[in-house]
């Protein structure tokens, strides 16, 4: 005696989830804009991108790695690498890190995060989303406030004591 495992499984699925018979089965097509089901006729469907950390990001999960080999459990090691690096783990206010006072560095970080908060606001402006697009924009400007003041002075002191000898 055989089984027919594909027709046991159509049986088992037919019984779990039954097909009413007087409503139609809906199918959505392949890159489809409109969705009356919920609501959505929007121009640009979501769209799943992969995931590109930034430098602060990468930064606090290679910190978080290391302390995680010395034997530090996995939040508090979060939590130390966030501290310096910045994340919203961190001990300090408006997840800042040590590293957005260091001269150059936090610049370079902020920069970065910037440039992207930029981005964002355009977008923002091109989906008719003026509001969003000011905060966005805001956000990223405020954002470089730690950073460029630290090199400002660092740089500063480098000139004069370069001028003075």
């Amino acid at each position: 005696m055989s089984i027919n495992f594909d027709r046991y499984a159509e049986y088992l699925l037919e019984r779990q989830y039954p097909t009413p018979a007087d409503e139609p089965v809906v199918v959505a097509e392949v890159g489809a804009t409109k969705m009356p089901e919920r609501g959505y006729t929007g121009e640009n469907p979501a769209m799943m991108q992969e995931y590109d950390p930034t430098m602060r990001e990468r930064m606090a999960e290679f910190l978080q790695a290391g302390f995680e080999r010395f034997g530090m459990d996995r939040y508090k090691a979060r939590q130390q690498a966030q501290t310096l690096m910045g994340g919203p783990s961190s001990n300090l206010p408006i997840t800042l890190g040590v590293a957005d006072i260091l001269p150059y560095i936090g610049t370079a970080m902020q920069t970065e995060e910037a440039a992207r908060g930029a981005v964002r606001a355009v977008q923002d402006v091109q989906a008719g989303e003026p509001v969003s697009a000011a905060i966005e924009g805001g956000a990223a400007a405020l954002g470089m406030v730690p950073g460029a003041s630290s090199t400002i002075k660092t740089t500063k002191s480098m000139v004069k004591k370069m001028g003075a000898k």
